[in-house]
């Protein structure tokens, strides 16, 4: 599962994080009031359905820091 971002309205998507190495499906991502990324995912090692979780991370961490255009 990789979570990637576009600044021009998807025409390109130069920035890209994993969040799982495995097998993963069903995903859906929400922007909290405090500003960070919410994410719920379904993933797992031998199936893609073992698991749902959640994560949450900051724009800059997805960014590495470079949260201006690249």
């Amino acid at each position: 599962m990789t979570v990637r971002l576009s600044y021009d309205e998807g025409k390109t998507w130069p920035v890209r994080r994993l969040i799982h190495a495995g097998l993963a499906s069903y995903s859906s991502l929400v922007r909290p009031p405090d500003g960070d990324i919410g994410l719920v995912f379904e993933g797992g090692e031998k199936h893609r359905r073992e698991w749902i979780r959640f994560g949450r991370f900051s724009l800059s961490w997805l960014t590495d820091g470079a949260n201006g255009k690249r």
